[in-house]
C-alpha cells in the first residue's frame, strides 16, 4: 500500500531531530508565498533571512521598506501562521541589507 508523503514526513523529521530546520524553511516559504498579496511588490524588495525562537528575520533593501515590513507585520504573521495551522511565528524583525 503507497503511504502519501504528507503523512510520513512530519514523523520523520521529528524522528531525525530536525524540527528546528523544517519548520524554519516552511516559515520561510511561506514569507515568499504571502507578502505579494499583503505588499504589492515585496518580493522585490524584502527576503527572508531565518526563522528561530519565534522570530522571523527579513531582509530589506532600505529603511523605508522596513517601514512598510513594519507597519504589516501583524498582518504578515497572521497570514503566515493561519498557513501553518499553529501560531509558530510571534515577531517579525526586519534588516537593512542592499545585497540580499
Amino acid at each position: 500500500m503507497f503511504t502519501h508523503l504528507k503523512d510520513i514526513l512530519p514523523k520523520t523529521v521529528n524522528q531525525l531531530g530536525l524540527r528546528r530546520q523544517f519548520d524554519a524553511a516552511h516559515v520561510c516559504q511561506l514569507y515568499r508565498r504571502v507578502i505579494g498579496g499583503i505588499l504589492k511588490g515585496a518580493d522585490q524588495f524584502s527576503s527572508p533571512k531565518s526563522f528561530k525562537n519565534g522570530t522571523l528575520y527579513v531582509y530589506v533593501k532600505n529603511s523605508a521598506y522596513a517601514q512598510q515590513v513594519f507597519m504589516k507585520r501583524k498582518q504578515i504573521l497572521t497570514e503566515i501562521n493561519k498557513n501553518l495551522g499553529v501560531d509558530l511565528i510571534k515577531e517579525l524583525r526586519t534588516e537593512v541589507n542592499v545585497n540580499f
